[in-house]
């Protein structure tokens, strides 16, 4: 029966990836972390204990290829249609904080600050006919926070095993009226969406010696948000594999032992193509796939992690910057 039921659980959180109509380089990945010891970005099947309190900070950090001056230019030419920004690089910083409401259940709040920078687009001056780039600047500001509760279903203790629901939604608080020099910025390049976007997900966790296995997937519907924009449906399925280097050693007098633990993730991202008043951006959507290991340390109550990712699967639609890397470093603390 126990076996039976993980395998459900795994099955289900393959269909809850493959029936959508399936972040990507400049949207912010979607971590939905309950502040347990857990892999980076991966969601574990853990939940808080009734009445514990956690609190967190998680950065993240993403590098692009900025696209060159000379191609914005010529793509703009061969389609005059075409909306294609450049950004160098997406910073985000999200505050997060949970309490386990029962034993099996979490709820959490996370509030990201978002930044953009070094935005720029080819415009086409009807008046002397030219093409020109126009640099747009940064754009940052207070990003949609996401209510989300976490209920664990399955907790089979003697097999180290445990399985959870995902579900919340994404509140429109972020700002949407950042303006370059000239006007406003469009929906895709402003820090909030302006949208209510509930979503829905499942995470599985195995432990075994110093192994541990962890997978989650998430499906968000977006709506039309700001400026009359769809940014895209959002997918994500991630895997961590996680190595504890060393054994926790109780000790008669006052000493802190931490633990050390390797880390080894996939982070899958797939959104849908952004639909305006104009039509679908055929240059916005796509899938990627980052390989991203890192290193988490540990002790009662408190962890902090670093990974670093590289894209190994880039199928993105169109001419978007594609990223280069991405770092992902978070801090949480158990009260």
């Amino acid at each position: 029966m126990e076996r039976t039921r993980i395998i459900l659980t795994i099955y289900y959180s393959l269909i809850l990836l493959a029936s959508s109509n399936l972040a990507l380089a400049d949207h912010p990945s979607v971590g939905l972390s309950t502040g347990n010891a857990t892999p980076i970005t991966t969601t574990t099947a853990k939940t808080l204990a009734k009445g514990e309190w956690s609190a967190g900070i998680r950065f993240e950090y993403n590098d692009n290829n900025a696209i060159s001056s000379s191609k914005l230019i010529s793509n703009a030419e061969a389609d005059e249609d075409a909306d294609v920004h450049s950004v160098s690089t997406l910073t985000q910083y999200s505050l997060s904080i949970a309490t386990g409401i029962t034993d099996n259940f979490t709820a959490v709040l996370q509030i990201p600050y978002v930044k953009r920078s070094n935005i720029k687009e080819a415009h086409h001056d009807e008046g002397s006919g030219d093409t020109e780039i126009e640099e747009l600047g940064d754009s940052e500001g207070i990003g949609d926070a996401r209510l989300f509760g976490q209920y664990q279903f399955m907790n089979n203790e003697s097999h180290n095993t445990s399985a959870a629901v995902l579900f919340g939604i994404k509140i429109p608080t972020g700002q949407t009226n950042e303006e370059s020099p000239e006007e406003k910025l469009e929906a895709e390049l402003q820090p909030g969406s302006g949208s209510w976007d509930p979503f829905i997900g499942l995470a599985f966790s195995k432990a075994w010696n110093k192994w541990s296995f962890d997978s989650n997937a998430a499906y968000q519907l977006v709506n039309e948000g700001t400026q009359n924009t769809d940014l895209g449906d959002f997918v994500g399925l991630n895997t961590a594999i996680s190595y504890r280097m060393n054994t926790q050693h109780k000790h008669q007098h006052n000493h802190i032992d931490f633990q050390w633990d390797l880390i080894l993730e996939l982070i899958g991202e797939w959104r849908e193509k952004e639909d305006t008043d104009e039509g679908t951006n055929n240059d916005s959507g796509g899938l990627l796939t980052f390989l991203s290991p890192g290193l988490r340390v540990s002790t009662k109550g408190f962890s902090t992690a670093l990974s670093i990712g590289v894209p190994i699967i880039e199928d993105l639609n169109g001419l978007q910057s594609d990223p280069q890397y991405r770092v992902i470093a978070n801090t949480s603390i158990a009260f």
